[in-house]
């Protein structure tokens, strides 16, 4: 039992990347607007993120690809657009998900008292940007996988609004989704992070199907559709 939960978080650890964030962003009050400069940050990285998948360069020199099935994924990727969102959704219950992802939804026993403090700190740190990591790998295949994990694009910003992680999924009418998360630092400091969610189902993709989709369901991922101030 204790390798079958260790070999699950070592895959854990694997999928939910670099970013460095607290675990945040829980069921309590925040309005349904997502504000100016979240809004203009995430447009601004996925602007980038469109960019980037455009550039063979990149392709050749990050990826070095040559499997058909990653190669046909960049290639619609392509002809994709990425000017204008159809919806954004914030995820409102990161904690929740974060203790059901993590430690199978328990909040104590012998999962919990085989992890330390600062491993759990760690793995909380992690979890905001690859939630869209363990999304992808929930619903497609490995070339999905290593397309989601390469196409990553990141900036840095001042907002003192931001006080606790957040992720957002921005949707589009003919495009796979974009993942956007912000990470709170030091003295308003704001560590925000792009990438897509490759599931051929989410493409244009309406609130209700998205809220029930099975993958989000089984993740306990609540959304609340959210509005540019």
């Amino acid at each position: 039992m204790k390798k079958a939960y260790k070999l699950t978080i070592c895959m854990l650890i694997f999928l939910l990347g670099l970013t460095a964030c607290g675990s945040g962003g829980s069921d309590r009050e925040q309005n349904q607007n997502i504000s100016e400069s979240r809004y203009d940050v995430g447009m601004e990285l996925i602007a980038k993120l469109s960019e980037i998948s455009k550039d063979e360069s990149y392709e050749h020199i990050i990826l070095s690809a040559t499997d058909e099935a990653v190669l046909k994924i960049i290639d619609n990727i392509r002809n994709m657009d990425y000017s204008q969102p159809e919806h954004i959704y914030r995820v409102k219950n990161l904690d929740e998900v974060f203790s059901a992802v993590m430690f199978m939804g328990q909040s104590g026993g012998e999962i919990y008292s085989d992890i330390s403090d600062t491993v759990k700190s760690v793995l909380e740190t992690k979890f905001a940007d690859g939630l869209r990591n363990i999304i992808t790998a929930h619903r497609t295949s490995v070339a999905a996988m290593a397309v989601s994990g390469t196409y990553v694009v990141d900036t840095t910003f001042v907002d003192t609004s931001i006080n606790a992680c957040e992720a957002y999924i921005y949707t589009f009418k003919d495009a796979y989704p974009v993942m956007v998360s912000y990470v709170p630092g030091k003295d308003g400091a704001v560590a925000a992070t792009a990438g897509y969610i490759i599931v051929d189902d989410y493409i244009g993709i309406d609130a209700e199907a998205l809220s029930n989709d099975t993958s989000l369901v089984m993740l306990n991922i609540k959304l609340e559709e959210v509005e540019k101030k």
